[in-house]
């Protein structure tokens, strides 16, 4: 399976990640696909990877393995033109329960201008403001539930 189809696809990792209680191992999944495809993967999709490895890992509870993968998912600062990094330092200050830090990334994301050129129409600006919102409304749940929206 290709690395694109493995991590967006249904087939992929998200297949196992969709049974209740199985974020862990599709975690494990994600660490065997990368270390198996190492050649295969190009910049743009391995740290999509390790950000939804450290997704997983947080949907399981387990922060500390969760912050290093997510970390690893932030761009070069010049090939970040719509916010990316913001969204992973503000959901790291969310696994952190550091809120004012939570804040301060929400606020930096919401003032971020779109740049010329970037996709309109029914593409949120900018994305993922709604998840970290949705992470201030829930600071101190856990994350799966935060993420959930379900609090």
């Amino acid at each position: 399976m290709n690395p694109i189809e493995f991590d967006q696809g249904e087939d992929g990792w998200r297949h196992l990640a969709s049974n209740e209680g199985c974020e862990r191992e599709a975690a494990e999944l994600i660490q065997k696909y990368v270390q198996y495809n190492e050649n295969q993967l190009d910049e743009d999709i391995r740290p999509l990877l390790r950000w939804h490895r450290g997704q997983l890992l947080a949907l399981s509870g387990n922060y500390a393995q969760a912050i290093p993968e997510m970390t690893a998912s932030k761009k070069r600062a010049s090939a970040d033109i719509d916010g990316w990094n913001l969204y992973v330092e503000g959901t790291i200050a969310f696994l952190e329960n550091d809120r004012a830090a939570l804040d301060r990334a929400a606020f930096d994301l919401k003032a971020l201008k779109r740049p010329p050129g970037y996709p309109g129409g029914d593409v949120d600006w900018p994305p993922n403001l709604s998840i970290l919102g949705m992470l201030g409304k829930c600071f101190g749940s856990p994350y799966k539930k935060a993420y959930g929206g379900g609090c």
